[in-house]
């Protein structure tokens, strides 16, 4: 008989939880998994285990709710937004929201276990919500190869010094953009552009010299056009719990710039140029050796294909569907 795993469907996720659920969920029914949607405000229908695929920075679904106890619910938590820097990046009612997630916790951490794209993340489950060790697991995103991928004329000919740096982040302070334009403008005059995709950049805020902003999200397609072009991604956030934007600029042969911590070392290994988030100086440094050296540029781009290349979504898929069978006995 087939594995049935009811899984909470949102029409209104953010665009990153929808790539992530709309890759694993039909690769899931190719491994013979009966795939149930089910309304998070509402009871799961009859099945061996019920999956919340976005979970750790709301208030807990009431599916979940009904079903801990009656059925094993397994829960991904892709990151604690709430409590990350807390007081500096908080909403009108930030301490309202965390009360209310730790008090959730409180019940369900010893009732659900939990999945996280990286250990750093599984870890931080445990610190902040007080899961145990032994209801953490790791199964890491994936990146659509077919989808993000150098071009065949990048495959053919010697890299030449591309157009731009690229930087793609929602406008948040944990993307860390106000030290990304500021290391951009400590480089000499003769630079090269600095694409900012910021959905969400505020109308009235000065852009500084030698950047071009577009202020709304593009297409995956677009997006994958542009890490071909570019010299290098730069995305030093001061926290990521994964990182998938870095892997899928890795895919694409573009260089990458990130921060030593969190999510990020994680994902990207040995393959980027990584800089201290917190330092500009060191960002411009890093931006300054990828414009200078073409030879660190052909070695970021080899390695970061090699690394991009150890995650696939058929990976992660195989991974979701053991820890699904592992909990449905």
């Amino acid at each position: 008989m087939s594995l049935r795993v009811a899984w909470i469907r949102r029409e209104r996720d953010p665009f990153s939880l929808r790539v992530f659920v709309e890759a694993l969920v039909p690769r899931l029914e190719r491994l013979g998994i009966v795939m149930q949607p089910c309304r998070e405000e509402e009871a799961p229908p009859a099945a061996d285990v019920l999956w919340e695929p976005g979970a750790g920075w709301r208030l807990t679904a009431p599916a979940v709710r009904a079903a801990a106890g009656r059925m094993p619910v397994l829960v991904t938590i892709h990151g604690l937004r709430p409590f990350v820097r807390p007081g500096r990046e908080d909403g009108p009612d930030a301490d309202a929201v965390r009360a209310g997630l730790l008090r959730d916790w409180a019940e369900l951490r010893e009732r659900v276990w939990v999945v996280s794209p990286s250990h750093f993340g599984a870890e931080e489950a445990g610190q902040v919500y007080g899961v145990a060790a032994q209801r953490l697991r790791v199964v890491a995103h994936g990146v659509d190869g077919g989808l993000f991928r150098p071009s065949f004329r990048m495959s053919l000919l010697p890299i030449r010094q591309p157009r731009f740096f690229l930087h793609v982040a929602a406008w948040q302070p944990v993307k860390n953009t106000e030290r990304v334009l500021a290391a951009y403008s400590r480089l000499a005059a003769k630079r090269p552009e600095l694409l900012a995709v910021l959905p969400g950049y505020p109308v009235d805020r000065p852009v500084p010299p030698g950047v071009r902003l577009l202020g709304e999200g593009l297409p995956q397609e677009r997006l994958a056009e542009l890490y071909r072009q570019a010299l290098a991604l730069v995305a030093p956030s001061l926290r990521e719990t994964f990182g998938l934007p870095l892997l899928e600029a890795m895919a694409s042969g573009c260089p990458v710039i990130t921060s030593a911590g969190s999510g990020c070392r994680e994902a990207a290994g040995d393959a980027a140029l990584l800089v201290d988030p917190e330092d500009t100086q060191d960002i411009a440094d890093a931006m300054r050796r990828v414009m200078d050296e073409p030879r660190l540029r052909r070695n970021l781009a080899r390695r970061g294909r090699a690394r991009a290349a150890l995650f696939t979504w058929e990976r992660a898929a195989q991974g979701y569907a053991g820890l699904f069978r592992e909990l449905a006995g």
